[in-house]
């Protein structure tokens, strides 16, 4: 992909604009005397030629524009400031790239021009970006005669070309470990056909619970619906694009295709299988359905796909821009953070000078076209240097006659395309590097991209450097290189891999056996499991408690009990207070074990961050059983089914949340404290949610006028319980809710309505005190609940 401009004149112009940006000027008043040797100099940041044309005209001053200011490293604090202090706009911020987006008056620009803690102000314009690689539609071959497939012995055979057997006999490895397992490859794009998405756990939550069950348990039998061509394991689907009336969805065509080369499953056949089809998709939609994008499209995108996990970024497109651009200076952030980023050259060539952004990052794989028909470079692939002059492609990847799933919102009766492009080639990149990965996950993306350029072949003894960087990539000469070097004394394990994707929820049972342990149901005689809804915050929002007869019963008609405690957190320090919703997220949560093992145990964490130095991470744990004291574990035979047969009376289903604080930063936080808040509203059953039929939200506010909160002063415990009394399905049954700290006293709490708990938090002055002496308390209030409060530490210094 590219866009439509002028592309020599472009080139000539960013190249006279690199020169320039770079250049220090001598004022006036820095003149020095002939005899010293040492000039000053003073920095002037990059200006945007378009703003600067604006910024001439006296009557554009007041126009209101958008704007991507970047800065100095080590500045941004310093940058915030100025533009807050110049009573700027801040839409969004992307402390990781070093960069935010702004609106303001072209007169406040002005301002920032030659502020020295600002390297750049870029106008957030929309770009046009166009595909030109050839695309040809194919039909479905599965359904064409055998002689029939002649006719397409031009599409490139993808499976030839990686070899995966030959791959497994160098290594040592079974063919089953070649296929890109436990990567998550984020795909950059115009969205992806939703029709060949494979069903997966991370729908968004319904509260039809059955529908969730059912759609949670489809997932892990693999079956995926008839009437798809080719199918993806899509973890979440993401839009940037705000304007765009189908969210998620590929007009274009071009996402699906690519992200079907990359990781695609081949549900209609398996000879057109993509690279790692083991490996998971994050489906970022950056462009629009006419092509258009925005700088701040793009930089929410990639943002997203760090804090998402993502182990490789794939951009497959380009646009004019240099090394210094905000998107060239976000990609080499990404990198820093241990993100692969896989960079498409651009279909602009064969003249040289024709490689842009954010192929001119300094630290993606950059990635041009071969084509197998001439053995030589593509025609079309982009080449040339930078504009930094530094070399510009590491590598090239077959990127002419790719047979790859086409969306049906392109064409309804066709199944596959054959593709032409950089951004083919880019693909096969990104999914041998998934396989990469997979099999070595210690590995670094600069030791990934190091091994890939070894590994890859000159097409000839004449070839040249700037057109195909060190050759073809070869999937097994790369992994050998891995295997020598990480096997050598010099090499450290860094990288930390990521087992899979919060899927939003935290259960306490393997509820369907996805740990494959073969064991009979969890739900035996009154035994029960909880569901919470949580996520990087640790807000816990909603809690469903299952048992036997709600399983048995498909939950017909019969909710399993509901209960919407709003477990809420934030810390204080000195007078200010903070909700951990406010914070900033620098890590969603993700799981850091594996999806239900034979331990029944799982750990989910993510990291907050505040004031860009103080780190908060949050780590809940989950577990299945607690076992009676009285059972003779040590005697158990090593089989599951014995092991559940007996006495459980002693579990406790619960979650353990833990934080911890790390100070980056220079200043200290004084009297740090943890504060918890729980609602008070519990069985949503007995009001606003009787059946799946009969759902009243404007009941469930009345929940909690029912509900007891006793205080237990021997484990400082605070819990809220209520009786199922009312509604059809009332069972009479007690649920209690709360929880206590295990490592540090509880030094005040706090039973009111909810609003007051949270304005005396805010205003900072936290007393610490009970405001009840009565150990069972119902004040009989809508909305109440209790605030929980643990000091920490007098100072957490840097």
């Amino acid at each position: 992909m590219r866009i439509k401009t002028p592309k020599h004149k472009l080139a000539i112009l960013v190249i006279i604009l690199v020169i320039a940006s770079s250049l220090k000027f001598q004022t006036p008043s820095e003149k020095k005397n002939a005899s010293e040797t040492v000039i000053s100099t003073k920095y002037f940041p990059f200006f945007d030629p378009k703003l600067e044309e604006l910024s001439i005209n006296p009557s554009n001053l007041e126009e209101v524009v958008s704007v991507i200011i970047t800065c100095q490293p080590n500045n941004f604090e310093k940058m915030i400031g100025i533009i807050q202090s110049n009573d700027m706009e801040i839409v969004s911020s992307f402390p990781e790239f070093l960069s935010v987006e702004v609106k303001c008056k072209i007169s406040e620009i002005n301002k920032l021009k030659f502020n020295p803690n600002i390297s750049g102000i870029y106008y957030n314009l929309p770009q046009e970006v166009s595909y030109d690689g050839e695309i040809k539609l194919i039909s479905d071959l599965i359904r064409i005669p055998k002689a029939s497939q002649e006719n397409y012995s031009s599409s490139f055979n993808l499976s030839s070309f990686l070899d995966r057997g030959n791959l497994a006999n160098s290594l040592g490895i079974s063919i089953n470990q070649t296929y890109g397992n436990n990567t998550v490859i984020a795909v950059l794009d115009a969205g992806i056909d939703a029709s060949i998405k494979k069903v997966n756990q991370y729908e968004e939550f319904n509260l039809d619970i059955s529908d969730f069950i059912e759609s949670y348990e489809r997932e892990f039998i693999n079956e995926i619906s008839e009437n798809q061509t080719v199918s993806l394991n899509i973890l979440a689907d993401e839009s940037f694009v705000p304007h765009d009336p189908m969210p998620y969805i590929d007009i274009s065509g071009t996402g699906t295709s690519l992200a079907g080369i990359a990781a695609g499953l081949g549900k209609n056949n398996v000879s057109y299988i993509g690279v790692a089809t083991n490996a998971s998709i994050l489906n970022v939609k950056v462009l629009d359905y006419l092509g258009f994008t925005y700088y701040s499209f793009i930089l929410s995108g990639l943002h997203w796909s760090l804090v998402h996990d993502a182990d490789i970024i794939m951009i497959p497109w380009s646009f004019p821009g240099y090394n210094d651009d905000p998107i060239c200076l976000a990609v080499d952030a990404l990198v820093e953070k241990g993100v692969v980023v896989i960079a498409a050259a651009g279909d602009d060539g064969p003249s040289y000078t024709s490689l842009f952004s954010p192929a001119q990052s300094k630290r993606a794989i950059r990635v041009g076209a071969y084509d197998p028909n001439l053995k030589n470079v593509a025609n079309f692939s982009s080449r040339g240097s930078t504009f930094d002059m530094r070399q510009g492609i590491d590598l090239i990847a077959p990127g002419v006659n790719i047979t790859s799933p086409v969306s049906s919102q392109v064409n309804q009766t066709e199944n596959l395309t054959v593709v032409s492009g950089t951004g083919a080639s880019a693909a096969i990149v990104a999914g041998i590097s998934a396989i990469l990965l997979s099999i070595f996950p210690s590995v670094t993306p600069d030791l990934l991209k190091i091994a890939l350029m070894k590994g890859a072949q000159p097409t000839s003894v004449s070839a040249i450097t700037n057109s195909e960087g060190f050759g073809l990539i070869n999937l097994t000469a790369a992994a050998l290189f891995l295997q020598t070097y990480i096997n050598s004394p010099d090499f450290f394990d860094t990288r930390v891999q990521s087992d899979s994707q919060f899927p939003g929820f935290i259960l306490n049972a393997d509820l369907f056996d996805l740990a494959g342990l073969s064991v009979p149901r969890v739900f035996n005689n009154d035994r029960f499991s909880i569901l919470g809804i949580t996520g990087s915050y640790a807000l816990l929002m909603a809690l469903a408690i299952f048992n036997k007869t709600h399983i048995e019963n498909n939950f017909e008609n019969l909710l399993p009990d509901l209960h919407l405690p709003m477990a809420s957190f934030g810390f204080s320090y000195n007078d200010t207070f903070v909700n951990f919703e406010e914070l900033y997220v620098a890590k969603e949560m993700d799981m850091i074990t594996k999806l239900y093992d034979a331990s029944l145990y799982t750990r989910y964490s993510s990291v907050l961050n505040y004031d860009n130095h103080l780190y908060i991470s949050v780590i809940i744990e989950s577990w299945s059983y607690t076992f009676n004291s009285n059972s003779n574990l040590s005697s158990a035979p090593e089989n599951w089914e014995t092991i559940l047969g007996l006495n459980l009376t002693g579990r406790v289903p619960a979650f353990k949340i833990s934080f911890g604080f790390i100070n980056t930063g220079k200043k200290s936080y004084d009297n740090l404290t943890v504060h918890a808040v729980f609602k008070a509203d519990m069985y949503l059953n007995e009001k606003g949610m009787q059946n799946f039929n009969d759902i009243q939200i404007s009941e469930i506010m009345n929940a909690g006028n029912d509900d007891l909160f006793e205080y237990n002063s021997e484990n400082q415990m605070i819990t809220v319980r209520d009786q199922y009394t009312e509604g059809d399905n009332a069972t009479g049954e007690w649920t209690t809710l709360g929880y206590n700290s295990t490592s540090h006293a509880l030094t005040g709490w706090e039973i009111n309505k909810t609003d007051n708990i949270f304005n005396t938090l805010f205003s900072g002055k936290i007393p610490n005190y009970s405001n009840s002496s009565d150990p069972e308390v119902n004040l009989g209030l809508e909305d109440f609940g209790f605030r929980q409060s643990w000091f920490i530490t007098e100072k957490l210094e840097p």
